[in-house]
């Protein structure tokens, strides 16, 4: 099973984004015409900045405790779950043309499909 950072998604974009139940799945098309869906599993939050069709530098890993901040804060604060019952990580990508974080979400589990186009 690949994991998300086997990847690389430098001047990539995002092809698509669907909201599904508890999940977001994004496809994603690779440089080299290699698409991928990321399935996030369990997401809390979720930050778009018109990403869908933007150039990709990178996808930082854990490099936005914010988002983790703000969907555990809003989980407490709905009495959803306990904060010791609370273990997600941070996705972001970041803008090949700006350098800003353009697609943030905050989820339990990451799956990825690969599809040649």
């Amino acid at each position: 099973m690949n994991c998300i950072q086997d990847y690389s998604y430098h001047d990539g974009k995002i092809l698509s984004i669907y909201l599904i139940d508890s999940c977001a799945e994004v496809l994603f098309e690779k440089w080299d015409c290699v698409r991928i869906k990321l399935i996030f599993e369990d997401y809390w939050e979720l930050r778009d900045s018109h990403s869908i069709g933007q150039n990709i530098d990178e996808l930082l890993v854990n490099a936005s405790k914010g988002i983790i901040d703000r969907a555990l804060k809003n989980a407490l604060d709905d009495g959803v779950i306990e904060e010791k019952s609370f273990g997600m990580n941070s996705y972001s990508f970041t803008s090949s043309w700006s350098d800003s974080v353009i697609f943030e979400i905050a989820a339990k589990n990451v799956r990825i499909e690969e599809h040649i186009c």
